[in-house]
């Protein structure tokens, strides 16, 4: 048991570790801003990066890659105001809403790894808008389903019993 117990901690605990992040600068960037993307948590020698806009490492979503040498290509989503600097952070100036979405990043280095990061460009021209709290369920609403289940398991434990005492039809044969 406690093996297992150690086992589900490291394997819960090491890719914070030896993982990666994107870090976005400015936190919260304007239009017009340059942004950096910046990858932190790289270990090792570094051997290349690769860009990627949206979710996954798809070929087609290439932004750009970099390699220890500093040779820059760019992929088939490559867009004039994105450029790599010399640790594999992806730079984007002039920033604009279409440069919204979600950015990955692939770094070889000890070992392959990978983050994304969802980049949002605030517009000063737009009014701001609270971040979306969800709904939590007030007190009374815990307790209602809370007795609601306990009266329905005591019922259907309880059902066999009640059928055998009041519910078995007698015979008058």
């Amino acid at each position: 048991m406690r093996f297992c117990l150690l086992s589900v901690f490291l394997a819960s605990w090491m890719p914070s570790v030896s993982g990666i992040s994107i870090e976005i600068n400015p936190p919260n960037p304007l239009i017009n801003d340059t942004v950096l993307l910046n990858v932190v948590g790289i270990t090792g020698t570094f051997r290349y990066s690769d860009w990627y806009r949206g979710q996954g490492t798809n070929a087609t979503n290439q932004i750009i890659r970099i390699n220890d040498r500093g040779n820059v290509i760019a992929g088939p989503k490559n867009f004039p105001e994105a450029s790599l600097v010399s640790n594999g952070s992806l730079q984007i100036t002039k920033a604009q809403k279409s440069h919204e979405g979600y950015y990955t990043v692939s770094v070889q280095a000890n070992q392959l790894l990978q983050a994304e990061v969802n980049l949002r460009i605030l517009d000063p021209s737009e009014p701001t808008r609270p971040p979306y709290t969800p709904r939590l369920l007030s007190g009374g609403a815990i307790a209602g389903i809370v007795i609601g289940v306990l009266v329905f398991v005591a019922l259907i434990v309880a059902a066999p019993y009640l059928y055998k005492k009041y519910g078995s039809p007698v015979s008058d044969n």
